[in-house]
Order: structure tokens, then sequence, then C-alpha cells
């Protein structure tokens, strides 16, 4: 599941230009669903580790911070598939969800390798920069094109390099 959320977001950022279809829907929706499950699984709470380039190993459960950054997902996947839904309805869209903001900073991850003070890590230092840049980025007027291109630089974003 978390192999599909670069097609995820793609097929999102499609969806704010054109309908998507229903295969892309339900498949959005399984995601959506999987994203739910995976606090329940052996893999979030079994210590399963990821190598970290120059760093501690990265834990599934350090997607906790931030409430939850699985939960987090889902909840932003979810809203978006209430928008998909209401339009393809003509009815009132739902109003926009911003709980994920601060999802990228991975406290959890930093607390457990050791930080003292989160504000003093790099990686959040950076982080918290990016998401002043993105607020400015978003408030300048843009145009598809511009979003595209940022949606692609997210992409290849790797909170977790050592800087």
């Amino acid at each position: 599941m978390l192999g599909s959320l670069g097609w995820a977001v793609d097929t999102m950022l499609k969806s704010f230009q054109e309908p998507v279809s229903q295969g892309e829907y339900d498949q959005l929706m399984s995601i959506c669903n999987a994203l739910y499950d995976i606090g329940d699984t052996e893999a979030f709470y079994g210590g399963s580790e990821i190598d970290v380039p120059g760093g501690a190993p990265f834990q599934v459960f350090d997607l906790n911070g931030m409430m939850g950054v699985h939960l987090e997902l889902n909840t932003y996947l979810d809203n978006h598939l209430r928008l998909l839904s209401a339009l393809s309805q003509n009815q009132e869209p739902p109003a926009a969800d911003i709980c994920m903001v601060g999802c990228t900073l991975l406290p959890d991850y930093y607390v457990r390798t050791g930080a003292e003070v989160l504000e003093e890590v790099p990686q959040i230092k950076a982080e918290l920069e990016r998401m002043e840049r993105d607020y400015e980025f978003v408030a300048s007027g843009i145009t598809w094109e511009q979003v595209a291109d940022r949606v692609k630089e997210y992409k290849g974003l790797d909170i977790l390099q050592r800087l």
C-alpha cells in the first residue's frame, strides 16, 4: 500500500483538473482503507525497520508522530474522496482538511534516535522552512503547471536525508 502512494498523489492531482474513472476512485478508496488498517498490523508494532543511510534505522512505528501519519494520510485521502464524490453529484464539497501539514516532521523518529530539542534537528528545521515556502507558494497566484512541478519535487523529497 505504501508503494502506491505516488500513484495516489498523481491521481489526486489529476482529479483537481478532470474527473477520475470509477477504477481510479476505487483504487484510491482501497489505499484509503489500507492506510486506516495499517495501524493494526504486526509490521506497524512489530519493530520492522528500514535502513536510513547515515542515520538510525526508521521503524514503521515512527509514523505515529503528529497523531499517526498513517491516520492523517487516511483522513486526507478520505476527505479527498468525499470531495470527488460531492463534485460528481453537484453537491457542496466538504471543508478542506489541513491536519497532515505537519506530518512530515517525524518527531517520534528524532526523539527515539536521540534528539533532545526537536527544533534544532536539521531535517525538522529544513522541513519547517519548506512549509513556510509552501505557504508563500500557495498564496502567490499559482498555475496547475507550477503545482504539478511542486508535486514532482515533493515526491522526490527524503525527509530522513542527512543534511
